[in-house]
């Protein structure tokens, strides 16, 4: 068991409030840490190195320079979320979000033909939906995933006679 803290309640509501803010920046920073450790599960399972392993000697596996970075990226982000002071980009968040995105794009790549890559693909996808539950949206990377007029299939004289699938019915009452 562990020793007890000595715990002396708020008196005033701010100090509350105060005290409720740094309990959900931790939470948020242990959630980045475990979504750091998946990384380095994810790593060591395919490169048999950690993404957070610092080394000066060149990376022999392609692709784990990626994750070093995404896992550094990772564990700024949790210091800062903290309330440590710490050397994060100005535009953070797309930074994160973008060296994800190539992760998951280099794994989507790679599990057309190896089916043991499927797993590190959906690690990933796991975490960029843990990343965006937490609000670490990318306006930029999810405006660009939607498809532009142009890139819609021009509608057909077929595609015309369908009937909707939902049909709206006035109520009255």
């Amino acid at each position: 068991m562990s020793p007890k803290r000595n715990f002396t309640p708020p008196s005033h509501v701010d100090e509350a409030l105060r005290r409720s803010a740094q309990h959900a920046r931790n939470a948020i920073a242990e959630a980045l840490l475990a979504g750091h450790a998946l990384l380095d599960a994810v790593a060591l399972a395919t490169t048999g190195r950690a993404a957070s392993a610092r080394t000066d000697e060149t990376r022999a596996h392609l692709g784990h320079s990626g994750l070093a970075s995404l896992a550094e990226r990772i564990r700024l982000l949790a210091t800062s979320v903290r309330g440590r002071e710490a050397d994060l980009p100005e535009d953070w968040t797309h930074a994160i979000l973008e060296a994800l995105d190539q992760e998951i794009s280099r794994w989507e790549e790679q599990s057309r033909g190896d089916p043991d890559a499927r797993a590190v693909l959906r690690a990933f996808i796991g975490l960029r939906e843990l990343l965006w539950e937490f609000g670490l949206r990318d306006s930029q990377a999810t405006d660009s995933r939607k498809p532009s007029s142009e890139s819609r299939r021009p509608e057909t004289d077929e595609d015309r006679g369908r009937s909707e699938r939902v049909q709206r019915i006035k109520v009255e009452g």
